[in-house]
């Protein structure tokens, strides 16, 4: 069986667009980079970051328990 993972990253950066900055996706997959933005001024609340992502998801949680029922 392929490792379907790569794609499934894909599909939640994609749904997460939706309603969090660029910035935060790359934060929350691994990728930060060493910009001078993200190292000194990009310091978010994480509690209303967990939120948005929660919220975000929200629509793809609900397409993936409609192809499972």
């Amino acid at each position: 069986m392929p490792n379907k993972s790569g794609e499934l990253r894909k599909v939640y950066a994609t749904t997460l667009r939706k309603t969090l900055p660029t910035e935060m996706i790359n934060l929350l997959q691994g990728r930060v980079s060493q910009d001078v933005f993200l190292r000194f001024y990009y310091k978010p609340i994480l509690q209303r970051v967990k939120n948005k992502v929660f919220r975000g998801l929200k629509p793809l949680q609900n397409e993936l328990l409609q192809l499972l029922s």
